[in-house]
Parts: structure tokens; C-alpha cells; sequence
């Protein structure tokens, strides 16, 4: 797997940031993966959501993208159909990267 690097990985002052917001990311995998366990839409919504804003503001544009896909799957679907499912794993891929890349700071 390939590591994701944020826009801010050669900044000195945003290093420790990002090792903070990355390891966040290992309970947020899991909140994600659980609730597709449960088909709890209304939790896959919230971090789609809270990704949305949180990735961009660390220099991961594609995980606010990912986010925001994620979250218009949500509403759009009726529960935890195929394409939350997809959404969904596509985010944790880019969470599990992004993890990656700030293990070399």
C-alpha cells in the first residue's frame, strides 16, 4: 500500500500535527469499520463528515473528498446499501495511507 502524504508533510511546524491527526485515524478506522458491521448510517455520516473537515485543514484533500463522497452516499442511500459500503472502504484505504505516510517524520 502506498502512503499517503499530506500537502504540509515537509512543513517542521505541522510534523507533530499530523503524526496526532494520523493516529486519531486508527480509532476512526475502526468506528468506520464497525459501523458498517452495524449498518449504522447515521455514525457513517457523522465521520464522513467530520473528514470533510478535518482532511483538508491537514493537507489531505482527497480524504475531505472522500468524506464528502461518503457522507452524499449516506443521504442519498436508504441505510448502509452497496455504494456507503464502497464509499466507506474507500475511505478507510485512504485513512490506512495516510497512517503510512507520517511514519517516516
Amino acid at each position: 500500500m502506498e502512503p499517503l502524504r499530506s500537502d504540509f508533510a515537509d512543513d517542521a511546524e505541522m510534523r507533530e500535527l499530523l503524526v496526532e491527526f494520523a493516529e486519531g485515524l486508527k480509532e476512526t478506522i475502526a468506528v468506520l469499520m464497525k459501523s458498517v458491521e452495524e449498518k449504522d448510517a447515521p455514525a457513517l455520516r457523522r465521520v464522513g463528515h467530520q473528514l470533510k473537515g478535518a482532511g483538508g485543514g491537514y493537507g489531505y484533500g482527497s480524504i475531505t473528498e472522500a468524506g464528502a463522497r461518503l457522507e452524499e452516499s449516506v443521504d442519498a442511500a436508504d441505510g448502509v446499501d452497496e455504494s456507503v459500503q464502497k464509499r466507506t472502504g474507500e475511505l478507510i484505504l485512504l485513512c490506512q495511507r495516510a497512517r503510512l505516510g507520517v511514519q517516516d517524520f
